[in-house]
């Protein structure tokens, strides 16, 4: 072990990387290296500071005197990482923070007071109710808090009688604090403070009776909410909004023709806790109001009184300018789970923003199997992020949900909207089947090979090339002699990756086609490389018959493209006549032997 002399030295150098190799010596002396690493915690250097952090944690309740004597020191971030070193040291650090009450510096008494409350340690209990009365009121305020982080009805006494502090911080605080203990037998103390010459109590008290949620205190809020203040009147609304009595349903409405959006947004955000057929029409009003927080509101709301006429005003938060009103909506909706929200969360993977897509994804994925029609409707999207975070949330239900689709009902109505007069909408209709995939797909996907739209023709043949059933040969076949240049492509492309042999006519007739030739003839190499055993004899024979290339395919191509198509289907030629010489001659020995 090196000496602490040498180790402090080394904290004075130039190298970070020296100062916290220092630090980390200094575990091994204990309590003798506590004021050192304690001027460490606000080194420059990042790592050297968690170091000393680290140090003084493993250290623990060893070095407690040292810590504790950080607490005069003047630099508050200094003393805020001491704390943090305390609440790691944990319950043993306790009964020291209890000693430091009675300190003279009140800075030292005040983190004390904090950090046992971040503790949450019982012992505390007393001591901290003592505190309520320190010369200080900032230590009386921590005090009150750290009270109502214990949680203990036991200080609800106390906390009441601190109502009547002559510091206003240390009456905001107390009224604080019971709200988050949680007994009602503080109401009457509370609404007493409502009259409170300081604004500070009064909005405490009022944000506490609104968390305790006792209807005795509806009588004394409402008046609150015609107040001169608009944070006041703010703060009543949204008590009275969570206690959800029926008495202050006029005072709500009320609100949400107030000047001050604060609390027009208060309301809005209320009216949803307080069940009545006449919200309705008011929070589809709020949902057209100049603020966007009041939107926002206006849709939590209504998503948590749900309903037919909800969703359909929801519908039009979802088309909201501001893409905050939209995925407030979207969270909304996310929070209230109800898989009668789905179309809504569906129409929500088309949003323009990601964040609200990404949230209607989670959303749906975690409603799961309810939802798989709604979901797979998604996939009829023109958007092709909406149609990717459909598949995602397909995928995250159930990796296998492809292989349940057949007869599904909404398999059947996005087959239906292959008939629909805008192509748009067809084409959608075909992603959906191409993203769906599976044996239920090919009759649909055929049928849209037929289609007006060139477009349309063009998806359905890439996906049926993509799918690989061999029930699409015959139509795709047809597809090769469209008045369409990209549908024989396309269609040529399909038979090829099929590899079906009854598929080679009509790429031996596109071989002759000024524009498609090329395709065809890459085709027809991928159809007799797969497997040429499995050709017909009238098909090869039909191979050797391809003719030469036309003349006029220089309009089309290079000499060299027309050199390579040339060589390509001298190649076809020849595989295709070596693989018949093949087959007859076996066919012929036999005949001469006899």
């Amino acid at each position: 072990m090196i000496p602490l002399w040498w180790a402090i030295r080394k904290l004075h150098s130039d190298s970070a990387a020296t100062r916290q190799d220092a630090v980390v010596s200094l575990v091994a002396m204990g309590s003798g290296a506590v004021a050192a690493l304690v001027k460490e915690l606000i080194d420059e250097e990042p790592s050297v500071r968690q170091a000393a952090e680290r140090a003084l944690i493993e250290i623990g309740v060893r070095g407690l005197s040292g810590l504790m004597a950080a607490f005069r020191q003047p630099r508050a971030d200094l003393r805020t990482a001491v704390a943090r070193v305390l609440l790691e040291i944990g319950a043993a650090a306790v009964p020291a923070l209890i000693e430091c009450l009675g300190d003279d510096d009140p800075q030292v008494r005040w983190t004390a007071v904090e950090s046992m409350g971040r503790l949450r340690d019982q012992r505390a209990l007393g001591p901290l109710v003592k505190a309520l009365t320190d010369p200080h009121d900032w230590v009386e305020g921590a005090a009150a808090e750290a009270l109502g982080m214990l949680g203990d009805t036991a200080a609800v006494t106390a906390l009441i009688d601190a109502l009547a502090s002559a510091h206003p911080t240390t009456r905001a605080s107390a009224a604080g604090a019971l709200g988050r203990i949680g007994d009602r037998y503080a109401v009457p103390a509370l609404v007493r403070a409502l009259n409170d010459e300081s604004s500070l109590v009064v909005l405490a008290a009022i944000e506490t009776l609104g968390a305790l949620g006792d209807p005795a205190a509806v009588d004394a809020l409402l008046p609150l909410s015609d107040a001169p203040e608009w944070f006041v009147r703010s703060s009543a609304i949204e008590a009275l909004g969570r206690i959800g009595d029926p008495r202050a349903t006029a005072a709500l409405h009320d609100a949400l023709d107030d000047d001050a959006h604060h609390v027009r947004e208060a309301a809005a955000e209320s009216v949803g806790n307080v069940p009545h057929v006449a919200n309705l029409p008011l929070l589809a009003v709020a949902l057209d109001d100049d603020a966007s927080n009041v939107r926002a509101a206006a849709s939590r709301s209504l998503a948590r009184l749900g309903g037919t006429e909800a969703i359909r005003h929801l519908e039009e938060a979802l088309a909201d300018p501001n893409p905050e009103v939209r995925l407030t909506a979207v969270q909304a909706l996310v929070d209230e789970r109800r898989v009668e929200f789905a179309p809504l969360l569906a129409r929500a993977l088309a949003d323009d923003t990601r964040a609200v897509r990404r949230l209607a994804r989670d959303a749906l994925e975690q409603l799961g199997r309810p939802v798989l029609n709604v979901t797979l409707s998604a996939l009829t999207s023109p958007k092709g992020s909406a149609r990717l975070a459909a598949r995602e949330v397909l995928d995250g239900i159930d990796p296998k949900w492809r292989s349940s689709l057949d007869g599904c009902h909404a398999l059947q109505q996005i087959s239906e909207r292959l008939h629909d007069s805008d192509p748009l909408v067809r084409l959608a209709a075909v992603w959906a089947l191409t993203n769906i995939g599976g044996p239920a797909v090919c009759e649909p996907l055929v049928r849209a090979l037929a289609d007006r739209d060139w477009q349309v023709r063009v998806t359905a043949a890439d996906a049926l090339g993509n799918l690989g059933d061999a029930r699409a040969v015959d139509a795709l076949s047809i597809a090769t002699q469209s008045n369409r240049h990209e549908v024989h492509r396309a269609a040529a492309r399909a038979l090829g990756k099929l590899g079906d042999p009854r598929g080679l006519t009509a790429l031996v007739q596109l071989s002759g086609d000024d524009v498609c030739s090329r395709v065809a003839v890459e085709e027809l190499m991928r159809l007799i490389e797969v497997d040429l055993s499995a050709i017909p004899i009238e098909s090869l024979i039909l191979l050797t018959q391809i003719d030469d290339p036309i003349e006029h395919w220089s309009a089309y191509y290079t000499n060299h493209d027309a050199d390579d198509v040339t060589l390509d289907l001298t190649n076809v030629r020849e595989t295709a006549r070596g693989e018949l010489a093949r087959r007859e001659g076996p066919v012929s020995d036999g005949l001469q032997a006899l």
